[in-house]
């Protein structure tokens, strides 16, 4: 290959990679969701009823026309104990010899990761998925580090700091017909969501949304 013809190649990958860029619309948000923020809350029936508590309702962020989602930081540490000596920990949760196993409330499906509790997690929904029936856990032991996520319609899925060990940010793709991402923790630390009444602290988190133009 010719220097000449390497070069043009060059070119034409720039500009591809330009007009690429040129079709998306970046919208960065930030929230702060508390450690109370139940991602199950709107499901649950009696919420005066749930042991320990049930916490809050979960950030609601509209994502209609958003392809992809990224997290660009968080900030903050959450505790899901009384007694918090030693036990907060950031967005991608704590290692304190416990497991997270919750199971799902109303459309919602549970959520498990056998070494770490109160990472930040999420759900799209939309009108009329809230009426189906919930599908089983995901299990998201080892998936720390994977770098796209694909998650169904009222499927809950870890989010944590939304990047690899590596620092790489990982990509969240948006359902098709989602109509709302909402984001909380899953607590209990096993069984039905509940024993959020004791939580402390909160998680700041800046949100990039990435829509297709047109």
């Amino acid at each position: 290959m010719t220097l000449r013809a390497l070069f043009t190649i060059l070119l034409c990958s720039i500009g591809f990679l330009a007009n690429a860029q040129d079709d998306i619309d970046t919208t960065h948000v930030y929230y702060e969701i508390s450690a109370q923020a139940n991602i199950f809350f709107d499901a649950i029936l009696y919420p005066n009823k749930v042991p320990g508590g049930a916490g809050i309702a979960p950030v609601a962020i509209d994502v209609r026309g958003v392809k992809f989602i990224r997290i660009e930081k968080t900030e903050g540490e959450v505790s899901p104990f009384t007694d918090s000596a030693g036990t907060f920990a950031g967005a991608d949760g704590g290692e304190y010899g416990l497991k997270t196993y919750v199971s799902g409330a109303g459309a919602l499906s549970g959520i498990q990761h056998d070494t770490k509790v109160m990472f930040l997690c999420g759900a799209f929904m939309n009108y009329a998925s809230g009426l189906d029936a919930a599908f089983p856990a995901s299990n998201y032991t080892g998936d720390d580090n994977k770098p796209e996520f694909w998650p169904a319609l009222n499927q809950t899925f870890y989010i944590g700091d939304g990047r690899m060990d590596n620092g790489e940010q990982q990509v969240f793709k948006v359902p098709n017909g989602a109509e709302t991402l909402y984001l909380g923790f899953a607590d209990c630390l096993e069984g039905d969501p509940s024993n959020y009444r004791d939580n402390q602290g909160s998680i700041k988190v800046s949100i990039i949304l990435e829509r297709k133009k047109g």
